[in-house]
């Protein structure tokens, strides 16, 4: 129930003898009555709200909001301490309504800056009227915030590169607007919270991801919700160079146990170290003499003094001569780059665990192109490529043939201070913008080569040599990041 209050003036009789009374009081009025209209539209209630539907006693915000036509809007806010229980209305006493007709009357009860209940009635603030308006009750507000995405990036299950984009404007509020959005790429990488509903991320290495969205209402007290999904993020499992034509092959990502775990080498393989290995592409034979030959027709660069030898220029053997900066030009040439140890050996072995060779336990000339002559090693130079079976990760002559130029600086203490992650020796070299041209510092190499002993084609054996270094037992093969 809705009781109103409100002043009226007197009625003023007038009388024959009362003139000059008349004229001050319409002296007053016309100089001050304006104020007195301001007064007489105005009116004191007690608007009466039923909260028994409230579920818990505590401190809440009550607010309420008169609107009319042709009348200012009121809002006032109270903080009460509610027991629907015990007292299931509660009576607000507003000052200052204004007449107007009908007006309707907006009840929020919040918490924390959040509305949790709402309801809504109508009042007859009419001059001369009873003025009354029924009990408003409050009722759940039905408050839900839902963090929704959608991945845009087309066929996910094959990002190459790793490039997802994502879109959160489905996300929604039913009482207040999306504030901010957040998003946590599930890589370790994550946004600040942002009025951008839509994202892009590069993931570097192939796996799945969790990618979670959180999203900020537009609340006083502003509230959270997310979402999470799965992406997946994949790359074509083989590729063919635009320059070169040599097919790449992709090495998936995973963690191996690095080093001689026989302890038959040199102690620069050791100790054994654990290292994860990013994907990557790498070529499926070494670099041959056909491929090195478009890169020398396509930049003039330096033949190498082996082709003048018909036991070393067939088309289909590997190219040797080339010293590691030679390798590196034709690496930047092709787009590609050369390969860390790490990442060389990780190939070489195949996804098998702790074993000698690419293939097993056990060598002969079966198995690879080495030392001497037997079987199906026919070869007193380098065989063509792909004369053996390949590994398990389909790459051909990861023992044997040549030795083959890693990207890394030779250290031989490296591996005891190598971290765990995609491990490189030395600077950074990009094989970009010729910065590889000013490396003076000894270059490993991996691998063995059609002279190297049984015990040299190891998939832990290491070599080093000048970067500017040639020989008839080196080559080399390439690697590449995938791109978006």
């Amino acid at each position: 129930m809705l009781k109103l209050f409100n002043t009226r003036e007197a009625v003023v009789r007038f009388t024959l003898a009362s003139i000059t009374l008349i004229y001050i009081s319409f002296i007053l009025c016309f100089s001050g009555c304006g104020g007195d209209d301001e007064v007489e539209n105005e009116a004191v209630a007690i608007i009466p709200i039923n909260v028994s539907n409230l579920t818990e006693s505590g401190e809440y915000t009550v607010r309420i909001t008169i609107t009319g036509a042709n009348v200012p809007t009121i809002t006032t806010e109270q903080n009460l301490s509610i027991d629907p229980t015990s007292q299931p209305v509660e009576e607000i006493e507003l000052s200052e309504i204004h007449f107007g007709g009908t007006q309707v009357v907006t009840i929020e009860v919040s918490r924390g800056g959040t509305v949790l209940y709402q309801g809504e009635g109508e009042a007859g603030f009419t001059r001369n009227s009873s003025n009354r308006t029924v009990e408003i009750t409050v009722n759940p507000l039905g408050h839900k915030l839902i963090a929704e995405f959608e991945i845009m990036t087309e066929d996910v299950g094959e990002l190459l590169g790793g490039q997802v984009t994502v879109n959160a404007n489905q996300s929604s509020d039913t009482h207040y607007e999306i504030s901010e959005a957040k998003w946590d790429w599930g890589d370790g990488q994550q946004t600040q919270f942002s009025k951008e509903l839509t994202g892009s991320h590069l993931y570097e290495r192939i796996g799945e991801y969790t990618i979670t969205l959180t999203v900020l209402n537009g609340a006083p007290t502003p509230i959270t919700a997310e979402q999470q999904k799965v992406v997946s993020v994949a790359a074509e499992p083989e590729i063919v160079s635009d320059k070169d034509g040599l097919t790449m092959l992709l090495i998936p990502s995973g963690t191996f146990e690095m080093g001689d775990s026989f302890e038959e080498g040199l102690p620069h393989e050791l100790p054994v170290h654990t290292v994860s290995i990013h994907a990557f592409y790498m070529d499926a034979t070494e670099v041959t003499n056909a491929a090195y030959k478009q890169f020398l027709d396509a930049t003039g660069h330096r033949t190498p003094e082996s082709w003048d030898d018909p036991a070393f220029n067939a088309p289909d053997q590997p190219v040797v001569d080339v010293s590691w900066l030679d390798a590196a030009a034709y690496a930047q040439w092709a787009g590609k780059r050369l390969p860390s140890e790490a990442e060389w050996e990780y190939a070489a072995r195949g996804g098998r665990v702790g074993m000698r060779y690419p293939w097993g336990d056990e060598i002969t000339h079966n198995d690879a192109n080495y030392k001497g002559k037997n079987d199906t090693d026919i070869w007193d130079g380098p065989a063509p490529v792909a004369s053996f079976a390949e590994n398990g990760y389909g790459l051909y002559d990861m023992g044997g043939n040549v030795w083959e130029w890693c990207a890394d600086e030779y250290d031989d203490k490296f591996y005891a201070v190598s971290p765990e992650d995609n491990p490189l020796s030395g600077k950074l070299i990009t094989f970009t913008n010729d910065d590889f041209t000013g490396v003076t510092t000894r270059r490993s190499l991996r691998g063995g080569s059609w002279n190297s002993a049984a015990d040299k084609i190891r998939v832990t054996t290491r070599n080093f040599l000048d970067p500017e270094s040639t020989g008839q037992i080196t080559g080399f093969r390439c690697a590449r990041t995938p791109k978006p």
